[in-house]
């Protein structure tokens, strides 16, 4: 990807960490990835095909490619799930702050 879109260091744990009380074991990150797999946001892993579409989903500036309105669809929907797991932080902060305030 490009440089300009790194995340940040807290963001990219909590991607990386399994969700309480998981029934699966598997970190948001590969949840969300297994999520695209399945809708077909992505193409399967061990298609030689997959670097193209991850530089085409994820960059940029594609090099030399054309981007299609269904790569761009598929970035936008892919944005979007990505925001919503990621706002979840949110969620939890709220409630450990709302449990420590009770606490008091």
């Amino acid at each position: 990807t490009d440089a300009d879109s790194d995340y940040s260091p807290t963001v990219w744990k909590y991607l990386n960490a399994t969700p309480p009380g998981s029934n699966h074991g598997l970190s948001r990150r590969v949840r969300l990835t297994n999520t695209w797999l399945q809708l077909g946001r992505l193409n399967q892993l061990n298609q030689p095909s997959l670097r193209r579409n991850l530089e085409q989903l994820a960059s940029a500036n594609p090099k030399h490619q054309v981007v299609t309105i269904d790569v761009l669809a598929n970035r936008s929907a892919m944005l979007s799930d990505l925001s919503a797991v990621v706002a979840q932080i949110d969620a939890l902060l709220l409630e450990l702050m709302q449990y420590v305030c009770w606490q008091r």
